[in-house]
């Protein structure tokens, strides 16, 4: 996942041309395109190849807390990270997401994440309507990962600094 802190295509950092994934913007907002040339004339300046590089490193901490999180909590501590993962590299603490679309993303049935979605609502810690998600107490959210939120995003605070998302 990424945002308004990072990139696609990875894989031109490590000076590899081949990409092996498809990408989906998921939620609405702007993004810059770039030519694999261009990129790579680019991280011939040192300031943007380190922070290319450090994003990577950031990205590979991220990819590492998905991984354990997904094979070990369970869907409603793994939904919970999910939204403070958008909100974090979104503006704001609304965005507009169906259950079908968070599904898809976590990997599970819509009704599992109906049900996971209102046990967070009851909690207090969102507020969910037709295709509308809204942090409503991002710490009380946070607790409820038992731990799987907040190392990897400590991490890209510390290489990428701590105004890059929206936390």
């Amino acid at each position: 996942m990424a945002g308004r802190e990072g990139m696609t295509g990875t894989s031109l950092i490590l000076k590899d041309d081949l990409g092996l994934h498809d990408v989906v913007m998921q939620f609405a907002g702007h993004g810059w395109r770039m030519t694999a040339g261009a990129f790579r004339s680019a991280m011939t300046i040192p300031a943007f190849r380190q922070r290319q590089l450090r994003f990577l490193q950031a990205q590979i901490a991220q990819t590492y807390s998905t991984t354990l999180a997904f094979s070990h909590a369970k869907l409603e501590i793994r939904l919970a990270r999910w939204i403070l993962m958008c909100r974090d590299r979104l503006s704001g603490q609304a965005f507009n997401v169906t259950h079908e679309a968070i599904a898809l993303m976590l990997g599970v049935r819509r009704a599992g994440v109906t049900l996971a979605l209102h046990e967070l609502e009851s909690r207090g810690f969102i507020r969910s309507t037709r295709c509308l998600l809204e942090v409503r107490d991002g710490v009380g959210l946070a607790a409820s990962t038992e731990g799987y939120y907040g190392a990897s995003e400590a991490e890209y605070d510390r290489l990428l600094g701590a105004d890059t998302c929206a936390r």
